[in-house]
């Protein structure tokens, strides 16, 4: 049984207002921050990789919680005028990391862990991407650790020359 309130304005095909809870089961949820989804999508990478990312930020950012229900195939489709094979290819990625989780009849959910798991992948692309490329030009350019640290925390000292 689903309840929804069709009095609320949709934003969103996937902006329903109802939650429910079957014994053991997750919670099926139309999470009103599915409202903050990008709403187009650019050339700059695959769009099913696009649709996984946006997913990832929702749970990293606490938008989408454990055990909630992410958007299906079809409202992700319908949404961005893309192929549904394209929205599935995106949520496939996911339940191949282990993110979210298929519960057949039902829907996709957010796996327990998820959000530690992404956090500890983001942390190393951070130290990979940034870090590290940083590190490596303060040692050709001589720059101590303080003065790093100064650059980070916003200071620079006058009497240091950069």
């Amino acid at each position: 049984m689903i309840i929804r309130n069709e009095e609320v304005k949709q934003v969103m095909p996937f902006d329903y207002r109802w939650q429910i809870q079957i014994e053991g089961s997750p919670i099926i949820n139309s999470n009103e921050s599915w409202k903050q989804m990008k709403s187009t999508l650019d050339e700059s990478q695959p769009i099913f990789h696009q649709i996984a990312m946006m997913i990832m930020d929702d749970i990293v950012e606490g938008r989408l919680k454990v055990e909630e229900q992410v958007p299906s195939t079809n409202e992700l489709s319908r949404f961005y005028n893309i192929n549904p094979a394209t929205a599935r290819k995106g949520l496939q990625e996911l339940v191949d990391k282990g993110i979210i989780y298929k519960q057949r009849g039902v829907g996709m959910f957010v796996a327990k862990g998820a959000r530690e798991a992404l956090l500890v992948e983001r942390k190393q692309h951070f130290y990979e991407e940034y870090i590290k490329p940083l590190l490596e030009e303060a040692r050709r350019i001589r720059m101590d650790e303080d003065m790093i640290i100064d650059l980070i925390r916003g200071k620079k000292d006058k009497e240091r020359e950069l």
